[in-house]
């Protein structure tokens, strides 16, 4: 899931932001928060309702117009391997990984804003090294990147509202560098809300808040993904962005006679194993 930033100026506001997010951290799910004004000890008090019951990584930086970003995540008892958060970029991209013994889960928390050169850099280095790893051992390895890219799904584009609020009105490009395209391309995009951020001048819509999976074919094939959004761009009040929620869970197993193959067939010795 991914919330824009906690802290504002108005208490109602801050106030309704945070009950939403303690609404959000369930125990089995992941949140990317982005545009956290402050600093760790004033994001401590403010999130004191969730310590010790999830895992709370930040990178802060104070005084920054953008903020920072911050991801919650379920905890981890002592028996369930190590949780660690390293700031990529700081203030910006956030990487957390959860080990255990051979296998990792890799959580990358990115807000693509002022990014300067050697920041993308950086971020492509480690980003395509775990894009590789998840690849070549995907029942070990699974990274999830969530956040706001600040620009459309490849091949979309912004919507530009006419006075009428006329949602076909006419497409505004918006690209962006290739190398993030390039970047972004081995993994899965999990189509959630048809746009999640409302631009009020001029008034236009996008779907620049994106979650996307290292997950191959076989694999989503025995998940139910699921839009969980609720809130619509331009009439939630919180935020220019709303709350994005994808939802995994695993697939009921189909009835015998309903498989497309038969049991016989992937049980036998001839069939070689998945890769």
């Amino acid at each position: 899931m991914e919330l824009p930033f906690l802290s504002h100026f108005r208490a109602r506001r801050r106030k309704a932001k945070l009950q939403q997010v303690l609404r959000l951290a369930t125990p089995s799910t992941a949140l990317a928060l982005q545009e956290v004004r402050g600093s760790v000890p004033e994001l401590e008090a403010i999130l004191r309702p969730l310590a010790g019951k999830r895992a709370i990584f930040a990178s802060l930086v104070p005084g920054s117009a953008a903020g920072g970003v911050v991801t919650i995540l379920p905890a981890c008892p002592s028996t369930c391997g190590s949780l660690r958060a390293v700031p990529v970029v700081p203030g910006r991209v956030l990487r957390t990984t959860w080990t255990d013994g051979p296998k990792q889960w890799i959580h990358w928390n990115v807000h693509n804003y002022d990014l300067s050169d050697p920041d993308l850099r950086r971020v492509e280095s480690l980003f395509r090294r775990d894009t590789l790893a998840a690849a070549a051992a995907p029942a070990l390895v699974s990274l999830v990147a969530a956040g706001d890219r600040n620009f459309p799904h490849d091949g979309a584009s912004r919507t530009r509202l006419s006075d009428s609020d006329d949602h076909d009105a006419q497409r505004l490009r918006h690209h962006a560098p290739p190398r993030l395209h390039r970047l972004l391309a081995p993994l899965t995009f999990l189509q959630g809300p048809e746009y999640t951020h409302f631009a009020a001048a001029p008034a236009s819509l996008a779907n620049l808040d994106r979650i996307y999976v290292s997950y191959p074919r076989w694999q989503l094939l025995q998940l139910q993904v699921s839009d969980l959004s609720s809130a619509s761009p331009v009439a939630y009040h919180l935020s220019d962005h709303i709350p994005v929620a994808i939802g995994l869970a695993s697939r009921a197993p189909l009835p015998g006679a309903s498989r497309p193959i038969p049991r016989w067939v992937a049980a036998s010795p001839r069939l070689p194993p998945p890769p």
